[in-house]
């Protein structure tokens, strides 16, 4: 009786390690995201997570316009807008959370945004474990990226939030799969405008992953230089077409929102480069990564690895070349990636440690993936070393996997030094609470004191409006109502303390203001909102 014939590799996910790989990482994302589903922008960053958010629910509040986002701060000047109308890259995950709320209610369009970016990484994960797992035949090795990457404290604070980065990233580690495959023995020729249509998606969502098409085409290219006959002219010109496609999409989506930044004054989403003062920005660049972001970026466990996946590469450099000849290429081209961006937007991955996501991590997970396919093309004179290798990947992926809880717990927390010293959200929780039960409607427009940042204080109370960060001991109160008269704002609303540093001019603050609550919030109504104060 003829044997049944080995499955090609498209048609693996049918086998059960597939599903099993998928579900380990699918439990894991629950545990990891579940308790924090509902939680409103936390930890590092909270300013570029509520403004992802604000444009979520402002899809819902706004009527669903895509090509006009809107945030809920909607004033012109420092990060704000008129009207809230914003540039910012393709909107897909705030839209789809959006229009979530139609199904579930305006009240879970955060916990379907941040489901959306959990199952965005799974899917992440799994495409790594795919890279892996189809070359080796080994699960615990396929395991082992995914669980690296849940040992980054940075990727999975961000993986589960509202940010662009991390659910752009997975679409990378999908494209990066479709591409490799192309080039295993019985790849197929479909597989290339599948990668190249997934990294353009990737692209438009987070502008930095569109260095990773290019590095893809490019190496593609360089096969057609070399090989003439690999691909055919209908081929050739169907991957131009892809390609251009995609970046066509990519530029008139690049220059619809300089459009409207322009348009709108809005300046609330960075859509310009910010190049490296060379010697002064490296040497502040690592002196912040070793004072704040050398363990926020990566666990000890992942530096051990990589420091040992990159030595392997090294010393077996010319089995890769051999074996591996298109994964080599690539890891060239994204560490060459991340020099690209360094120069770019150096002072700002200073202060940013997302930004690290889409530039410097691709290099290392790839770097990881290497390695590993290299230890599969070792020959054990006898069986028990590859067992115990085996054994020793899978405790270190369980290990990994396991310490992520830890980690988000900690960047989910107060007590997170030293970034958490310069929280100044902390006043603002429950707002949205304290003012419905101090019978602010739903619709009062707020003016916000005590706050820098365009929409963390409105999502934190649920309402549209202007943030100030005013000098108070300056401010006066005739100040403070021309303010909010330019706006038609009903309201503000100040931390307890600033409204403490207002006492001297009390008299006058009564007689333009009716305090509606002074505890640890202080919430103040215009007591004639219909008069203008110029």
């Amino acid at each position: 009786m003829p044997s049944p014939p080995t499955l090609p590799p498209w048609l693996l996910p049918r086998r059960p390690y597939h599903a099993a790989a998928f579900g380990l990482f699918a439990v894991v994302a629950a545990v990891l995201y579940g308790p924090y589903l509902h939680t409103l922008p936390e930890g590092i960053h909270v300013w570029p997570q509520a403004d992802r958010l604000a444009l979520a629910i402002n899809f819902f509040d706004g009527g669903f316009h895509f090509w006009y986002p809107r945030t809920s701060g909607f004033s012109p000047g420092p990060f704000s807008s008129i009207g809230g109308v914003t540039g910012v890259e393709f909107p897909i995950q705030a839209y789809l959370a959006g229009l979530s709320g139609l199904l579930f209610g305006r009240e879970n369009i955060l916990p379907v945004f941040r489901t959306l970016d959990a199952v965005m990484a799974v899917v992440g994960f799994w495409y790594l474990f795919r890279i892996v797992f189809e070359r080796t035949g080994n699960f615990a090795a396929g395991l082992l990226p995914g669980a690296f990457l849940l040992a980054s404290p940075t990727f999975i604070a961000y993986a589960g939030s509202t940010l662009p980065d991390p659910f752009s990233l997975s679409l990378t580690f999908v494209g990066y799969y479709y591409w490799l495959r192309y080039f295993e023995p019985n790849g197929r020729f479909a597989d290339l405008p599948v990668a190249l249509v997934v990294l353009s998606l990737a692209a438009l969502i987070k502008t930095t992953c569109g260095l990773h098409l290019l590095a893809v085409f490019g190496i593609t290219v360089l096969y057609n230089f070399f090989e003439p006959t690999r691909f055919t002219t209908r081929q050739r010109l169907v991957l131009l077409g892809v390609l251009g496609a995609g970046l066509g999409a990519v530029l008139v989506f690049y220059l619809h929102n300089q459009w409207l930044n322009e348009t709108y004054r809005a300046e609330q989403f960075l859509a310009t480069a910010m190049p490296v003062v060379p010697v002064v920005t490296w040497h502040t660049f690592i002196m912040r990564f070793f004072d704040t972001w050398r363990f926020e970026y990566f666990s000890r466990t992942d530096y051990r690895l990589l420091i040992a996946s990159a030595l392997l590469c090294l010393v077996l450099a010319r089995r890769s070349w051999q074996r591996f000849r298109p994964l080599v290429l690539l890891v060239l081209a994204t560490l060459a990636i991340g020099y690209v961006f360094y120069g770019l937007m150096g002072p700002q991955i200073n202060i940013h440690d997302y930004y690290i996501i889409c530039s410097f991590m691709p290099p290392v997970l790839l770097v990881l993936v290497l390695a590993l396919l290299l230890l599969s093309t070792m020959s054990w004179r006898a069986a028990w070393p590859r067992h115990v290798l085996t054994l020793s990947l899978l405790l270190t992926s369980g290990y990994l996997a396991y310490s992520s809880i830890e980690k988000l717990a900690g960047r989910m927390s107060d007590d997170h030094p030293p970034a958490s010293r310069g929280y100044t959200h902390r006043w603002m929780r429950g707002g949205a609470a304290t003012l419905k039960q101090a019978g602010v409607p739903q619709q009062a427009r707020l003016l916000v004191l005590g706050d820098w940042a365009p929409n963390t204080a409105l999502v934190y109370f649920d309402r549209r409006g202007i943030t100030w960060l005013a000098y108070l001991p300056e401010l006066t109160v005739a100040e403070l109502e021309r303010h909010m008269s330019a706006d038609s704002l009903q309201y503000v609303v100040m931390p307890g303390e600033s409204y403490a540093q207002l006492a001297p001019q009390k008299d006058a603050l009564l007689e333009a203001f009716t305090p509606v609550l002074v505890q640890s919030v202080a919430v103040l109504r215009r007591r004639h909102p219909e008069r203008l104060a110029w």
